[in-house]
């Protein structure tokens, strides 16, 4: 991330009125990342390993959907987004798609304590580059939020383990699409709430 210098107007008259530069020290880093969640304590948690295990310094945390996109929309230092699933307003695959659709260059993760399988590959799909699981240690969010902050994608530690019934993927009874079209139908972001993303 780029280095920010701000700049104040000398009142010293030695200074002939020049904008001179201030320590960097005593600039706030532009956002770099957003934390939208409702629970203030699981924010902080997320800060704090965005900050001491990542070394990302700008980090904004919102609580509401509305905003975050208004945040996105204004700010175009954010890379990386990290939003939960259960927030007012946010409906899984939907959001997901519209998110990407508006901001493609932000890396997304949910955050949800599913671990089903089928709910994932439809994340994926959406274009999520990671869901992980709320209750997981400080090790296991940083480790996933570094491989979604690098470009690459992170699933639930049980994501690759064997079922005893591989058939259960078979979808030639409909079920996952079925199950896309139900999280499709659950509701939706307006095109109106987006349009100012454009």
């Amino acid at each position: 991330m780029t280095q920010r210098h701000c700049l104040q107007n000398a009142s010293n008259p030695d200074h002939g009125g020049i904008l001179e530069p201030v320590e960097p020290e005593m600039c706030p880093p532009m956002p770099a990342a957003l934390i939208v969640h409702e629970n203030p304590a699981l924010r902080r948690i997320l800060r704090n390993v965005l900050t001491e295990r990542l070394g990302i310094l700008g980090v904004m945390e919102l609580d509401n959907l509305d905003c975050a996109i208004d945040q996105l929309a204004m700010i175009h230092g954010v890379t990386l987004v990290i939003i939960s699933l259960d927030l007012h307003g946010v409906m899984a695959c939907r959001t997901i798609r519209l998110l990407r659709q508006h901001f493609p260059g932000i890396r997304l993760a949910v955050l949800s304590p599913c671990q089903d399988r089928l709910e994932t590959l439809l994340y994926l799909a959406a274009g999520v580059h990671g869901q992980i699981d709320i209750t997981a240690s400080a090790e296991d969010l940083a480790e996933a939020l570094d491989l979604v902050n690098r470009g690459r994608v992170a699933v639930p530690s049980g994501f690759a383990e064997v079922l005893p019934d591989p058939s259960r993927f078979d979808d030639e009874d409909g079920s996952l699409s079925q199950r896309a079209d139900r999280a499709d139908a659950a509701g939706q972001l307006s095109e109106t709430n987006m349009h100012h993303c454009h």
